[in-house]
């Protein structure tokens, strides 16, 4: 049995992907990619992806700097969470205490 909602929403997604330019640069980088100008700028000044410059335009290609965001995705989904804070220690961080185990 075909799920054809799953079906419609795979091929919305490739035409999406197909749809995008083979390089970003800072100015629209908010539409294709959905990241600020000072994000994209910041990341490929630090060298995240490979990327080039002319006079004040950066360029890079959209694939490398959509693989460098999905591996950040991944890297925070995979941090350990944090252990529940129970309202004594809550309590105990607002006069400055902790609890000693």
């Amino acid at each position: 049995m075909i799920d054809l909602a799953a079906l419609d929403e795979r091929i919305r997604q490739i035409v999406r992907e197909e749809a995008r330019p083979r390089s970003v640069s800072q100015r629209p980088v908010s539409a294709v990619l959905g990241r600020d100008r000072e994000a994209y700028l910041r990341l490929a000044r630090r060298g995240a992806w490979p990327s080039s410059s002319v006079r004040r335009l950066v360029t890079s290609r959209t694939a490398d700097v959509a693989a460098y965001l999905d591996a950040q995705i991944d890297q925070r989904a995979a941090r350990e969470l944090p252990a529940p804070v129970t309202p004594i220690d809550a309590a105990l961080r607002r006069v400055g205490a902790r609890r000693i185990a």
